[in-house]
C-alpha cells in the first residue's frame, strides 16, 4: 500500500503569492517547504502571464478601432461646411487638401486622379490612397476598396451626408494603417468627387447623374489596373461606400419607405419590410443595399456588425436579385432603380462582376433629415450622443470587415524593432535593373535612397533610374517576418514645378517594386522585381546593395549573400542529420531502468 501525505485545505489569500512562508519546527511543516515554494512559482508565473495578456490587449487590441473624439473632430473641423465648387469653391479646395494631407501621414501612397465634367471650365478631382499589401502589384493580389464622397449640394454643409461617410473613411485609414502587421491584399482608400448630380439649369451643373467622380475612377484607373494585374474583376473582392452614416433614430415611424405598396412585395426587400414594420418604423438601423451577387460583402459586414456591442443599433439588408444592371425588363425595377442613387451603382454599371455594396442610414428616407437632406439644418446640431455612437459601430464594422478581407496575420513580428539597423539609419543602394526585350537584354543603374522606416513598418525613400530622368519620390511597407519591403510611387513633388511632364494616374498605381532584404557583415542587398515601368505585363529585375565597406562592390556583396545561404543551408542539414541520429538511438526510460534497482516496495 502506497502512502499519500494528507493535504491541508486552506483558504486562498493573494498576498501568499508573494509572501514567505513563516518557519515552522514541525516535520510536516517542513517537508511541506519545498511543495509551497514550488506551487507559488507556478501561480506567480500564471499571474505573470495573465498581466501580460492583459497588456498585450490594452496596448493592442483595443487600439484597432475608431474614437467617438476622432469622428466628431473630423466632421466638426473639415466636413461641416459647405463643398461645392460654385458655392464654396474654397471649402470644397480645403478638404481636398485636408484630405491629401491626411492620407499622406497616414503613410498611404497618395495621388490624385482629375476628370473632365459636364462643365468644361470644371475639372473633377478624386483622392486615391493605397495600403500595400504583401502581395499588391502581382496576380495574387486581390484588391479590397473603401470609399466616400466629399462634395456637397450647393445649400447644405454636408455633415450627414456625406460628412459622415468621410469621416469614417478617415478614421478607417488612420487605424488601418496604425497595425505594424503587414496584410496580404491591397486595401484602397478612395475620397470621390461630383457623386451628386444636379438638374441643367443650374449654374454650372458639372454632374448631371450620380457618382460621376467614381465613375471616372471605375472606368479609367479600377478596370485598366485589374487587366494590368491579369486577374477578372471577380478577383477584385469589392467596394465599401459609405454615404449617410450617422442618422439613428428610435422614434417611432421615424422611417419612411419609398414606395411602400410596391417595396413591400419587391423580391429582396420584402424581409427588411416586414421587419421594420414590426419594430415600428423606428429609423433604428443601418441599411446595406446591394446585389446577391455582393453577398461576400454584406454577410462578411454583417457578421462584423453582429459581434460589436450596443444591441440598439440594428441592420437591414436589401438585395436586388438582379446582376446586371439597369434591368428595366424586371417588373420591380421602378423600386430597384431608387436604390442606385449613389456611388455603389459606378462599380455595378462599370462591370457587372465588380462587387459593390451601399452602406447608409438611408438619408432622406429617415428622421430630421426628411426636412434637411441637401439643405443648411443638416449641420453639426445633430451630432447627438447616438448619432456619434451609431457612426462609431458604422466604422467600427467597416474596419474589421476590411482587415478581415485583406487577410490580416494574428500576430507579426515588430517591423520597426526587427527591421536591419542600417536600413534605419538611412542608407543608399546601388546597383541595376534589367529586362528582357526583342533585342536582347536591357539594362539601367538603379539607386534607392532609403529616408525613413517607421514603427508601423512604413518606408519613405527617393529611387533614381537611368530609364526615368528625374528622382522619384516613393512609399512603402517592410515586413519583418519574410524581410520583404514593397515600395510603391508618391505622387510626384516634381509636378508642382513649371513645365512638369504630367503623370498619368495609372502608371502610378502600376508601378510596384517588390523584393526581400538580406544582410551580410556591414552592407545590405535588395533585389526582386520591379513592375509597371512598361506598358507591357512583364517587370524588370533588379538588385541592388549597401555596404559600409566603399570597396565591396555589388559583385561582392552578392557572394556574401551566396556564402551566407550557403551556411545557412548547410547548418539545416547538420539539424537534420543529427535529429536523425538521436530518434534512432533513443531508448525509452522504462527500458533503461527495468533491470536496475530504482523500483523501491513500500511496506504496508
Amino acid at each position: 500500500m502506497r502512502l499519500h501525505r494528507k493535504r491541508m485545505l486552506r483558504r486562498f489569500r493573494f498576498s501568499t503569492l508573494f509572501r514567505r512562508p513563516k518557519e515552522d519546527n514541525k516535520s510536516n511543516e517542513t517537508n511541506s517547504k519545498p511543495r509551497q515554494r514550488k506551487n507559488r512559482s507556478k501561480m506567480r508565473l500564471w499571474m505573470a502571464g495573465f498581466m501580460l495578456a492583459l497588456s498585450w490587449f490594452v496596448t493592442n487590441g483595443a487600439t484597432y478601432e475608431s474614437s467617438t473624439d476622432s469622428l466628431r473632430h473630423h466632421i466638426i473641423n473639415h466636413f461641416s461646411s459647405n463643398r461645392h465648387h460654385v458655392t464654396n469653391p474654397a471649402g470644397k479646395e480645403d478638404a481636398v487638401i485636408f484630405i491629401t494631407e491626411q492620407f499622406k501621414k497616414y503613410d498611404l501612397q497618395v495621388f490624385s486622379q482629375t476628370f473632365d465634367t459636364e462643365v468644361p471650365a470644371v475639372m473633377g478631382r478624386n483622392i486615391i490612397g493605397t495600403w500595400p499589401g504583401l502581395k499588391t502589384g502581382t496576380a495574387e493580389d486581390r484588391p479590397i476598396l473603401i470609399a466616400a464622397h466629399y462634395d456637397t449640394a450647393r445649400d447644405t454643409p454636408g455633415v450627414c451626408a456625406d460628412g459622415s461617410g468621410m469621416a469614417a473613411l478617415m478614421e478607417a485609414a488612420r487605424v488601418i494603417t496604425a497595425r505594424p502587421c503587414m496584410q496580404e491584399n491591397s486595401i484602397i482608400f478612395a475620397a470621390f468627387d461630383f457623386e451628386v448630380p444636379e438638374v441643367v439649369t443650374l449654374e454650372r451643373p458639372a454632374c448631371h447623374q450620380a457618382g460621376c467622380g467614381s465613375s471616372h475612377y471605375v472606368q479609367e484607373l479600377l478596370l485598366p489596373y485589374i487587366k494590368y494585374l491579369g486577374i477578372s474583376s471577380n478577383d477584385f473582392q469589392g467596394a465599401f461606400v459609405l454615404d449617410s452614416v450617422m442618422n439613428f433614430n428610435a422614434t417611432v415611424n421615424s422611417q419612411a419607405i419609398p414606395a411602400e405598396d410596391r417595396f413591400k412585395k419587391a423580391p429582396g426587400f420584402q424581409e427588411a419590410y416586414t421587419r421594420i414594420k414590426a419594430g415600428g418604423n423606428k429609423g433604428d438601423f443601418i441599411a446595406l443595399v446591394a446585389r446577391n451577387f455582393d453577398s461576400p460583402l454584406y454577410q462578411a459586414f454583417i457578421t462584423a456588425w453582429e459581434a460589436l456591442p450596443d444591441s440598439r443599433f440594428k441592420n437591414q439588408l436589401l438585395h436586388m436579385p438582379d446582376k446586371d444592371l439597369p434591368a428595366p425588363t424586371d417588373p420591380y425595377w421602378d423600386v430597384y432603380s431608387k436604390m442606385t442613387a449613389g456611388d455603389h451603382y459606378s462599380f455595378w454599371l462599370g462591370d457587372s462582376d465588380l462587387r459593390a455594396i451601399h452602406i447608409t442610414d438611408s438619408a432622406q428616407y429617415r428622421g430630421y433629415m426628411q426636412e434637411c437632406y441637401h439643405r443648411a439644418c443638416d449641420n453639426t446640431d445633430n451630432l447627438t450622443p447616438d448619432n456619434m455612437a451609431f457612426l462609431k459601430k458604422t466604422t467600427d464594422a467597416a474596419i474589421a470587415t476590411v482587415m478581415q478581407m485583406a487577410t490580416y496575420p494574428d500576430t507579426c513580428l515588430d517591423p520597426f524593432t526587427e527591421s536591419p539597423e542600417l536600413l534605419k539609419n538611412g542608407i543608399t543602394m546601388d546597383g541595376k535593373s534589367w529586362r528582357t526585350a526583342a533585342t536582347g537584354e536591357i539594362t539601367y543603374s538603379f539607386s534607392l535612397n532609403i529616408e525613413t522606416v517607421k514603427p508601423n513598418g512604413a518606408v519613405e525613400a527617393v529611387m533614381e533610374s537611368a530609364e526615368i530622368k528625374i528622382p522619384l519620390d516613393v512609399v512603402g511597407r517592410y515586413n519583418a517576418d519574410n524581410k520583404r519591403l514593397v515600395l510603391r510611387l508618391a505622387e510626384p513633388s516634381h509636378l508642382a514645378k513649371p513645365g512638369a511632364k504630367y503623370i498619368n494616374p495609372l502608371f502610378l498605381q502600376k508601378w510596384t517594386v517588390n523584393g526581400e532584404i538580406v544582410g551580410f557583415p556591414g552592407g545590405l542587398v535588395y533585389y526582386g522585381a520591379l513592375s509597371g515601368m512598361q506598358d507591357e505585363t512583364s517587370s524588370e529585375e533588379f538588385n541592388i546593395a549597401y555596404s559600409e565597406d566603399p570597396t565591396v562592390d555589388l559583385r561582392n556583396s552578392n557572394t556574401a549573400l551566396g556564402v551566407i545561404l550557403s551556411i545557412t543551408l548547410i547548418i539545416l542539414l547538420a539539424t537534420g542529420i543529427y535529429l536523425c541520429y538521436v530518434k534512432r538511438s533513443y531508448r525509452p526510460f522504462t527500458q533503461m531502468t527495468e533491470r536496475t534497482n530504482i523500483n523501491v516496495n513500500i511496506p504496508t
